[in-house]
């Protein structure tokens, strides 16, 4: 691997500081804006349903068994709660702290393979890249699953031949937890690791393959200890979704997210931006050395997984992140020679401040009244400070990027698109859903693709009621001081009397059934 002299403690301490600003500020980001529609309102309001109703084996949204994910992330959500009470702010920081313990493995397995330098060039190149730097400040299940599978994956790297059962066991207990977090979508890359170590490690003698069989087992086993409780206690219906409808829908039919084969391609650049644009992280070698074939196995075999099921969405990819980490870190240059500026990160950030600033001006109202310019101009000035920064060595520059991209990421998030988050914040109709259960009770939601997206923001106790809007007015007869939610694209559609919210575009209409009534009769 080159030069592996130890790095002196004070460069040591400045990587793990960098480090920690660099998660610092996607913290930051994460806390300054409201949980997004629909996915993160829906996850924390299962969290919060299964926790109200002290229903901890089977999560439930509005008010029905939830069978789309297992309930690691909403375990840990109530862990926070437990130790800190119900706040919003616990639930958004786990992604951060999961980035944190995948940082931690990917250190881990690098360090294994190339030694201490070649480690930290390889968590700084994860922490350069977009996608990663979104989704850790996501309240997902993602990083959640690679840290999990990176844990399960250290063990593997290990210089012992044959590895030990406690190394087997430990592999068994993350892979288990990856499980519990996302499903089978844990074995992919644990799976293509596995499977292709006679390539990358060498001949494999008969007992690494017992040792899978016992890391696999256990994993398993982990995972049955929930499900069958939970499938007992959900019904037939949740256990028929539990046990076979999820997987094998997203594997064929792939529901709501089915893609054509190609579809990720022309998003990886965006997706693995600024890391790809700076020419010392380039590929140069052929992979002949063990880490070389250990990376590009797991990057080739996951990506072509991803590909050819149906279903494709763009966080799906991140089990693959730490795997292209591993192999740009490998050709970064250990000598001391000067590298070159950060030209394509500077260049990428200035394009989307200047986006934001023609947007804010000939875009649509939403993205007029949810760009602040002053926010642009200063996203800008953080491109271009970029471009003046010249220090002496590769590791140095990398490590400038991922804090120059943290700090982009804020600005672009926290201050650009500031304004933007009150379109998504639904804390506001929420409450006025929540007042009307409590003096008035029935409360529907006609039309909508409703996934609880009011249930935490709320705390509400009870579920909605979900109608089509040929029903309205019958529902509004049976009960006439309910409450009716729906949408409208324009404020000119907004009936009058009823509360209209901005929503992701649109407007949210809270209009009561005893109005509707009248203006019906008034017809």
């Amino acid at each position: 691997m080159g030069n592996n002299k130890p790095m002196k403690s004070s460069v040591q301490l400045l990587n793990l500081l960098t480090l920690f600003a660099v998660y610092w500020l996607i913290s930051l980001v994460a806390l300054s804006r409201p949980y997004l529609p629909i996915d993160e309102t829906r996850y924390v309001s299962v969290a919060w349903e299964m926790w109200q109703q002290h229903q901890f084996w089977v999560p439930h949204m509005n008010g029905a068994p939830y069978s789309d994910k297992p309930p690691l992330l909403f375990w840990l959500i109530h862990l926070g709660w437990t130790l800190f009470g119900v706040n919003d702010a616990w639930p958004k920081l786990i992604s951060p702290l999961a980035a944190l313990l995948a940082q931690f493995h990917l250190f881990r397995i690098a360090h294994r393979l190339g030694g201490s330098d070649y480690a930290w060039r390889a968590t700084f190149v994860l922490a350069a890249m977009l996608l990663w730097v979104a989704y850790s400040g996501a309240l997902m299940f993602d990083v959640l699953l690679t840290a999990c599978v990176l844990g399960a994956i250290a063990p593997l790297v290990s210089a012992d031949s044959p590895l030990s059962r406690r190394q087997w066991l430990i592999a068994g207990v993350w892979l288990g937890l990856g499980l519990l977090t996302k499903g089978p979508t844990a074995l992919v890359s644990w799976g293509v690791i596995v499977l292709t170590a006679p390539y990358w490690r060498g001949r494999v003698a008969p007992v690494w393959w017992k040792g899978v069989g016992l890391a696999l087992a256990l994993a398993v086993l982990m995972l049955l200890a929930w499900a069958l409780p939970a499938a007992w206690l959900g019904g037939d219906a949740f256990a028929r979704q539990l046990f076979w409808g999820q997987t094998a829908d997203r594997l064929s039919q792939a529901m709501d997210h089915a893609r054509p084969w190609y579809w990720y391609f022309p998003l990886l650049p965006v997706l693995l931006f600024p890391a790809w644009t700076w020419p010392p992280l380039w590929p140069r070698h052929r992979w002949r050395e063990r880490l070389e074939r250990f990376a590009g196995c797991w990057a080739l075999g996951t990506l072509a997984f991803f590909i050819l099921i149906s279903a494709k969405q763009i966080h799906y990819l991140m089990p693959l992140l730490p795997a292209l980490a591993l192999l740009a870190a490998r050709e970064l240059p250990q000598s001391d020679r000067q590298p070159p500026r950060l030209w394509g990160f500077g260049l990428g950030w200035s394009l989307l401040a200047l986006a934001g600033l023609v947007l804010n001006v000939t875009g649509s109202p939403l993205l007029r009244d949810g760009i602040d310019p002053l926010g642009a101009l200063l996203l800008l000035a953080v491109a271009l400070g970029s471009l003046a920064i010249r220090l002496h060595s590769p590791m140095a520059m990398l490590r400038a990027m991922a804090l120059c991209n943290a700090l982009a990421w804020v600005v672009a998030i926290h201050v650009m698109l500031g304004p933007l988050w009150s379109a998504y914040d639904v804390s506001a109709p929420s409450q006025v859903i929540k007042d009307w259960q409590t003096r008035s009770g029935a409360v529907a939601i006609a039309d909508m693709d409703y996934q609880a997206t009011f249930g935490f923001a709320g705390r509400l106790t009870a579920p909605l009621q979900e109608i089509k809007s040929e029903k309205v007015a019958d529902w509004s007869q049976r009960h006439p001081n309910g409450l009716i939610v729906s949408k409208v694209s324009e404020a000119a559609d907004i009936p009058e009397g009823a509360q209209a919210f901005r929503y992701r575009g649109r407007w949210l209409v809270l209009r009561e059934a005893r109005n509707l009534l009248k203006q019906s009769t008034t017809l």
